[in-house]
């Protein structure tokens, strides 16, 4: 079992490459379901299909909670989806917060 700190969310604001603008309030709920909702190895047979709901329900009802509970095998799955996650590069440095949190995971028991 794994425990994750969650960090406040994080405003960013930035500047495309081709003029538009990105600017959006994410949460640590946020970056988690975008992770693992883009992550294509979650729509590739049942058992990693049941392993996203888990996570996703897990994370979904923090509900205002500092620190998100999730099993080990669940928590090297998530880290593998925010490892492929593609965002805007000036975007993801923005984020390192929400990185780092899930880097920074302790055991629990």
């Amino acid at each position: 079992m794994k425990l994750i700190k969650v960090p406040d969310a994080i405003e960013v604001k930035v500047e495309r490459p081709d003029g538009r603008k990105f600017e959006r309030t994410l949460t640590f709920v946020d970056f988690v379901r975008e992770s693992v909702e883009n992550c294509e190895t979650f729509a590739r047979g049942l058992k990693n299909v049941r392993k996203a709901d888990r996570i996703l329900r897990a994370v979904e009802s923090l509900d205002g909670q500092s620190a998100l509970k999730i099993e080990s095998e669940d928590f090297e799955a998530l880290k593998d989806a925010v490892d492929k996650m593609g965002w805007l590069p000036a975007v993801a440095r923005r984020l390192l917060p929400f990185y780092e949190a899930i880097e920074s995971a302790e055991d629990s028991h």
